[in-house]
């Protein structure tokens, strides 16, 4: 499976050694050294080898300890399981999930930013809607300064060209009143500054 013949080992021809992958060789005999030191029970460690032609496939040993008849451990028997496939497979779902904790992560992120700017608009709005209401007689004084000055001015003996220009100013100065007034009333709403009357009246 790996390229390698039974002889190659047997022989010496090819040490262990040399299979095991070079950044988990420390690691495995390590496991090893253990068993030299007579270890009792059976274990599984993983690990990559090279194959011949210098692939790494990852393995899975599960070694046991042979007894005697006095049940001395004489030796170990073990079988190894290429699992690269599994490791490949594990190795997706682990990047799966770190990637999806990261967008979880900037989704948290972004929703708290969200959350920031909501608030701040909110207050731009209140101040806004504040300021609006402070200047409620600064902005409608003028204009019903202009509203009132165009009537005298339509009582007083005017030709008819003056005349219409100057019922056009007070068409023009009652619509843009009537825009201004709704706009102040509903700052002064916002801002909790409107004044709220109870009066009676004849149905």
């Amino acid at each position: 499976q790996f390229g390698y013949s039974t002889r190659e080992f047997t022989t010496g021809s090819t040490p262990f050694a040399n299979v095991v992958h070079p950044d988990d060789r420390t690691r495995v005999f390590e496991e090893l050294q253990e068993l030299g030191e007579d270890r009792a029970s059976d274990f599984i460690i993983e690990f990559r080898l090279l194959t011949k032609r210098g692939e790494s496939r990852w393995v899975s040993s599960h070694l046991w300890p042979r007894r005697d008849s006095k049940h001395d451990i004489t030796h170990y028997q073990g079988i190894l399981l290429d699992v690269t496939e599994q490791k490949f497979t594990q190795a997706q779902l682990q990047q799966a999930k770190d990637d999806l904790e990261k967008m979880n992560r900037d989704l948290e992120q972004a929703v708290k930013r969200a959350n920031r700017l909501a608030v701040d608009a909110e207050a731009a709005n209140a101040t806004k809607s504040e300021f609006l209401a402070s200047m409620n007689h600064e902005i409608r004084n003028p204009m019903n300064g202009i509203v009132g000055m165009t009537g005298l001015l339509l009582d007083t003996t005017l030709s008819g060209e003056q005349r219409d220009y100057a019922q056009t100013i007070r068409q023009c100065a009652d619509s843009l009143l009537t825009t201004v007034n709704a706009i102040l009333d509903f700052s002064s709403i916002r801002a909790g500054e409107m004044e709220v009357e109870e009066l009676d009246f004849d149905l």
